[in-house]
Formats: structure tokens, C-alpha cells, sequence
């Protein structure tokens, strides 16, 4: 009988320990499987206002700071008093905001373009027009930073060079001998 006890609990504690053995495996199994189980989804819209951007007034202030009163000769003649072969025109450029948004135009930085748009002499425009040697008759060279930066208190100078060929014959040269020129430019900012 003693034997048959033992077994008896042998095959109890055997059951017990199956029993558990096989709850810890579902429960093992469940949450294995349960990792891959999602919850419920929902979409939503969701609207937004966009802002628009103001717009910002600007000028350009320019300010000669050179004014020659020489006289303009072709680059290969001698020179003799009140003569020149070049004239060098040094202009402070300032970008500023005007208006109610003047202080969002400070820190924007803008490229600066400079173009020459005539030169006139007597009601004739003489831009592109061709000295003795096929050369324009007058020469002018821009220099400049190609960026601006608004509300900069300093200045961003544009050097303009003006220099001459010989004129193509009598007739041109009497047209522009002794006369004023003046020289159109156009100074715009763009971002």
C-alpha cells in the first residue's frame, strides 16, 4: 500500500505540474499572440489656417559721392588741363522698408542689379553706339556686390567707370564735341 501511495501522489504532483505547465504555455501563447492584436484606428482631419506674407515696401536711396567736373576725351588722345580719360562715379546704395512693414525688410537680403539704360547726348541715345574702331563709343564698367542687405546702415557701393573711344568721323564727332552727357541707369533689388 505504501507503494501505491507513493504513486498516487507521484502521479498527483505529475498531474499538478502538467496542469501548471500547460496554464503558464497559454498564457505564454496568449500574450505572444495578443502582441500582434491592434487597437482600434480613427482618422481625422484636421484644418489649419495658412498666413500669407506681408508685403514689404522698399526704396533705393542713392548718393553720389564723387562729381567730376573734368572733361571726357577719348583714352588714346593726350590729356591737357580739365581732361580726363576716365570717369569714376562712386554711389552708396541703401535698401530700406517704407510704410508700415519698414522694420520686416531688416536682415532680408536681396540681390542688387544695376543696368546701364542710355546715354544721351542731345536727345540721341548713344548706348551701343560704335566708335572709329567698332568699339562701343563709350565704355562703361559697373562694379558692385552682387547682394544688398535691407535696413543696412552701411552703404553697398556701385563703382561706374566711364571711358571713350575715338568717334567714328567728323559728323559723329561734331555731335558730341563740347555737349553734356547723361548717363541713365537702373538700380532694382530683387529677392
Amino acid at each position: 500500500m505504501k507503494n501505491e501511495k507513493t504513486k498516487r501522489r507521484i502521479k498527483t504532483v505529475i498531474v499538478i505540474a502538467l496542469v501548471l505547465l500547460m496554464l503558464s504555455t497559454v498564457g505564454i501563447t496568449f500574450a505572444f499572440w495578443a502582441s500582434g492584436t491592434y487597437g482600434a484606428e480613427a482618422d481625422r482631419d484636421i484644418n489649419i489656417n495658412i498666413g500669407s506674407g506681408q508685403t514689404i515696401s522698399t526704396q533705393l536711396t542713392l548718393s553720389d559721392t564723387t562729381t567730376p567736373n573734368l572733361r571726357l576725351i577719348p583714352h588714346d588722345v593726350p590729356l591737357r588741363e580739365g581732361e580726363t580719360h576716365e570717369i569714376r562715379f562712386d554711389i552708396n546704395v541703401y535698401w530700406e522698408g517704407t510704410g508700415d512693414n519698414a522694420a520686416s525688410a531688416s536682415a532680408i537680403t536681396g540681390n542688387l542689379h544695376v543696368a546701364l539704360t542710355s546715354i544721351m547726348i542731345n536727345g540721341t541715345n548713344f548706348a551701343g553706339v560704335e566708335g572709329r574702331d567698332g568699339e562701343d563709343l563709350f565704355y562703361v564698367d559697373i562694379q558692385f556686390a552682387s547682394t544688398i542687405v535691407g535696413n543696412d546702415t552701411s552703404a553697398t557701393v556701385v563703382t561706374i567707370i566711364i571711358t571713350m573711344e575715338q568717334t567714328s568721323g567728323p559728323a559723329q564727332y561734331a555731335q558730341i564735341s563740347g555737349q553734356e552727357a547723361t548717363f541713365g541707369f537702373e538700380f532694382s533689388v530683387t529677392v
